[in-house]
Order: structure tokens, then sequence, then C-alpha cells
């Protein structure tokens, strides 16, 4: 080829090159923009969930079979709210109260206790509703010999005898449950012979353990926590007359220091619920419409 038409075609071939540049530099920018977007969408945080609002309840003793099924049913309505509960004797959980402990609302075992938060100006003004009451029962370990048809005053009495070496009982200082007992030995003139086979616990929960672990064949307790040991060990359960002991109306009070008394409120108000009645009447709790 000559030299001058060799020269020619170099010089078209670098123009073609330069001129084939601003187009891949256009494609690799829009290839690399492209990348960058992908990588910032996976690197992106995602949307963070409803942060949930706690709410701290200190609830008695014998409602710990129900109280699982309450939350999650007030759940239903308030998803967004995270329910922390401790359970204790309404006795100990009063004190807690009064010293500052950071509870937003208090289910308690009776009404004397909230009744005298509200007094002391630890609960919240015309926050305290009766929601439901307790029974007590006694109960019997399955290997103590007993007659077909004994019935709880019958059952109370053989308390009292040598058959029987230790009964357990929830402190009747604390635990409301536990006075009713005390009264009802009491007024079958019992409780002098039985007192010194007592063994207490500071709430009815633990009560509960002393039966279960063969520590004391006779215990007497709240009916939402005696009627399980049937099914969990055999026990023989017997409902103690209501005549027997004052009654145990179950209250509840916003606490003064609340938190979050928003929730507290709309808790108490479900507690008020035909739903909260149907659960509290599954665990031997009388529900009430009282206000």
């Amino acid at each position: 080829m000559p030299q001058g038409e060799h020269s020619r075609t170099s010089r078209s071939t670098q123009l073609g090159a330069f001129a084939l540049a601003p187009l891949a530099v256009h494609v690799l920018v829009a290839v690399l923009l492209a990348l960058s977007a992908v990588v910032m969408t996976s690197c992106s945080p995602k949307a963070a969930p409803p942060q949930q609002r706690a709410l701290s309840i200190g609830a008695a003793a014998s409602l710990k079979p129900a109280l699982d099924e309450l939350i999650r049913a007030f759940a239903l309505d308030r998803p967004d709210v995270k329910i922390e509960a401790a359970i204790g004797s309404t006795g100990a959980l009063s004190q807690q109260i009064a010293a500052g402990a950071p509870f937003d609302l208090f289910l308690a075992a009776d009404a004397t206790f909230p009744q005298r938060l509200l007094d002391t100006g630890h609960a919240a003004p015309d926050s305290m509703r009766v929601f439901g009451a307790n029974t007590i029962s006694i109960v019997l370990a399955k290997d103590i010999p007993i007659a077909p048809d004994l019935d709880a005053t019958g059952a109370l009495t053989i308390a009292s005898t040598t058959a029987i070496t230790r009964i357990a009982l929830a402190d009747p200082r604390l635990a409301p449950t536990g006075a009713a007992g005390k009264q009802a030995l009491t007024k079958r003139v019992l409780w002098a012979a039985i007192e010194p086979k007592l063994v207490t616990a500071d709430n009815a929960d633990r009560t509960v353990a002393f039966f279960i672990t063969g520590g004391a064949p006779c215990a007497i307790l709240p009916t939402s926590l005696a009627h399980p040991l049937r099914a969990t060990h055999g026990a023989r359960v017997f409902t103690i007359p209501a005549e027997l002991h004052d009654p145990l109306p179950m209250a509840l009070i916003v606490t003064r220091r609340a938190k979050n008394p928003a929730d507290a409120y709309a808790f108490s108000e479900f507690m008020l619920s035909p739903a909260a009645w149907e659960i509290l009447a599954r665990h031997h709790m009388q529900p009430t419409p009282n206000r």
C-alpha cells in the first residue's frame, strides 16, 4: 500500500476510535450508576417496625394461671404494647409500689391494699376498679385416705388431725387468700391445732411448691392455683365456703408514678370487658361487672 494511503487509513482509524469514545463513556457511566443504585438499595436500612410501648404490671399470684391469656387478649387490639408482668403477693407488691417501684398498673387479690395505696397518694385518683373475686380451696394429696362424701369443712377437720403433718399457706400478712384461709380455720376452731404445722411462703404461687414437692400434703390456696393440681398431681380440691372468710374482691389501680398511664388505663378497662371475664371464669375466678 502506498505510504500516503496507509497514513490516511491510520488517521481514519484513530478518528473512529475517538468518535466512539464518548459513547463508550456514556454507557460506562450508565452501568456504574445502575450498579450504585443497586448497592445503595441493598445497603439501605429497612423500615424499622413501630416502636413498642412498655407497660409494667404487678399482679397477685392468684392471677398467674390467667395472666398470659389476659395479656394475649389485650394485645389483639394493642399489638404495639409490650407488657412486662411481675408476680407476687398483694401485700409485697403494694409495699414495693409505695416505695417507688416502677409499675404502671397493679392487679391485686383484694381491694384493701389498692384502697390503701389510693388513700396514701400512691395510686392515680379515681383509678381503682373491682374486676373480679377470689375463692379459696383446701387441697389434699392423692394418697391421703378420705371418705367418698368428704366436703370442704371435713377436709379442714382432717387437716387438724395427725393424718396431716404439714399444711402450706401463703403468709396471711401479705397474701389476702392466706388471710382468708386463716379466717376459715379460726371460724372452724381449728387454727390452734393447725398453726404449729404450717409452712408459709410470701405468696400463693410459692406455696404451691410446698405441695408439689411433697413438703406439705395439704395446702390452702386460691382456687385458681388449686384446680390445676387435680390434673397435674391427682390432688383432691375442695372449695371453702365463702361464709367462712371475708369476701375477696379483686381490685386494680393505676399507680401515681405510671410512665405509661394511657395503656395502663386501657388495660384496666379491658379487665372489665367480657373477654377478660371469660378468661377469669375459665381459671376459677369470679368476674364482676362492678366498676
